[in-house]
């Protein structure tokens, strides 16, 4: 597996299974954070709901406000959301 398809695939994992199912009430997003800085190669994370950033945290690289270079990484969570690729 390439390391981009792992970052990849680390970033579709927190965006699909980290966030809680929607409800009436307010999701926890301290536990959302802790679980996703368990994952050793995502280094940052960002959830708006409703238009509103609910979380954005940057647990190793660069801070949130600073451009990095992703090479394509959009087609890489594409396929690993939809199950192409590999």
């Amino acid at each position: 597996m390439s390391r981009r398809a792992l970052v990849a695939g680390s970033a579709a994992l927190a965006a699909s299974t980290l966030a809680p199912p929607a409800r009436a009430t307010a999701p926890d997003w301290d536990t959302v954070a802790d679980r996703a800085n368990g994952l050793e190669q995502l280094h940052g994370i960002v959830i708006a709901h409703a238009g509103e950033t609910v979380l954005a945290e940057a647990f190793r690289g660069p801070a949130l406000d600073r451009p990095v270079n992703v090479k394509s990484v959009s087609k890489t969570i594409v396929a690993s959301v939809t199950g192409g690729g590999d």
